[in-house]
């Protein structure tokens, strides 16, 4: 592919009129001999030795022109080729630049993950840890309602105002709710036990 041979590198005007002069030398030179020798062949076999001649030298001419069209079609087919080379090259790097790219992003989105699964970790253990904290907090609240009556009429407002803020549900204020009238049924019944008893 990296030599490349022309037609106009073998064949040019001048190598051309030099083959029809050749040809027109060998014509006349074959006819002078057909009259200017003496020979025992009859005039029609020079004649024919002279047409064969003729004939031998067309084939080569015909085989020059042949030769030519072929080398001009092998020039054209390189040219094609070699334009095809340069496009697929072209997408060849492109596509090596784009695996490069999506390696690159590849890999940040890795380390991503990474960083993510770390931060869920950590998120965990600080759920865990505040959980930890408020079911202690609930745990309180719940043993405090069994306390003296001034007391625990103030855990149950706090147990009320975390449940109208949101921050416990319902069946867990129902819960410490029925926690706080068992406890203040159980004061009653103590006082008016003692009260009977005087």
């Amino acid at each position: 592919m990296k030599n490349q041979v022309g037609k106009s590198d073998v064949f040019t005007k001048e190598s051309l009129r030099k083959l029809q002069d050749k040809m027109r030398v060998l014509c006349i030179e074959s006819f002078n001999k057909e009259y200017g020798l003496i020979n025992s062949l009859t005039s029609k076999e020079k004649l024919s030795s002279f047409l064969d001649s003729v004939s031998k030298t067309n084939k080569e001419y015909k085989k020059v022109q042949t030769l030519s069209v072929t080398l001009n079609n092998v020039d054209t087919k390189i040219k094609e080729n070699h334009e095809k080379i340069k496009t697929l090259t072209k997408n060849n790097e492109a596509l090596t630049l784009r695996g490069k790219t999506l390696t690159k992003n590849i890999k940040n989105k890795d380390k991503k993950i990474e960083e993510l699964k770390e931060e869920n970790h950590s998120l965990k253990n600080t759920l865990k840890f505040w959980k930890d904290k408020f079911l202690r907090v609930m745990s309180l609240i719940k043993d405090k309602l069994f306390d003296k009556e001034k007391e625990r009429e103030n855990y149950f407002d706090v147990s009320k105002d975390l449940y109208k803020k949101g921050i416990i549900k319902e069946d867990t204020f129902n819960e410490l709710n029925d926690k706080y009238n068992f406890s203040k049924e159980h004061d009653n019944k103590g006082k008016d036990d003692f009260e009977i008893e005087i």
